[in-house]
């Protein structure tokens, strides 16, 4: 009798109280400096960050924030990345090759944030960072939880390197968001931020 109730009540149970979905998150990191073409790469929403004005897809909803810098410093642009950029749908400006421009911090502990929508649609966040004799720490995580953070430790470089993170990420709730960070945690250099972009 005591197993026909206990049968009774999974039943009820997985029948109209179900189990919510997990949320999904996973990411990938290489060091490739090839050309980076966000029109490609970008066909949701992509940011160029580092230039006077905010580089973004032109004609659509943005969606992948502005920067915020983490920690009591300020932000600093450079133009020497190894790996360029180049797109031909943006605004303000309309179209770019060879840009290697970025914005960096180099004290240990600072970094950069952003973030980007998430919902129960799976979506692919690229991040392009980099720095020079330096180690970063990039974390991303989903607001509502519903999935572990994915972090990165990255050894410390002598000299200049860049890394690009690919995030493939689902949350279980609507209207919430992937956050990322990216912090520079070893070594006497700094570390870059110049761009994401999203499908």
């Amino acid at each position: 009798m005591r197993y026909i109730l206990k049968s009774i009540l999974t039943l009820y149970l997985t029948s109209y109280c179900p189990i919510p979905e997990a949320g999904f998150l996973a990411g990938s990191v290489n060091n490739s400096a090839a050309e980076v073409d966000l029109t490609t790469e970008g066909t949701m929403d992509w940011v160029q960050y580092g230039d006077w004005s905010l580089n973004r897809k032109a004609n659509v909803k943005p969606q992948i924030s502005n920067y915020m810098v983490i920690g009591d410093v300020y932000e600093r642009q450079y133009n020497r990345d190894l790996r360029p950029m180049t797109w031909t749908d943006g605004t303000p400006m309309s179209s770019e090759s060879n840009n290697r421009i970025g914005i960096y911090v180099d004290h240990l502990g600072m970094g950069f944030s952003f973030s980007v929508p998430a919902d129960r649609t799976e979506r692919r966040l690229i991040v392009h960072v980099g720095g020079w004799n330096s180690g970063g720490v990039l974390e991303a995580r989903l607001s509502d939880n519903s999935a572990p953070s994915y972090t990165n430790f990255h050894r410390t470089i002598n000299g200049p390197y860049d890394l690009n993170y690919t995030l493939i990420y689902r949350a279980v709730a609507v209207n919430e968001s992937l956050i990322i960070t990216w912090r520079m945690n070893t070594g006497r250099g700094g570390i870059t931020l110049s761009g994401a972009s999203l499908q």
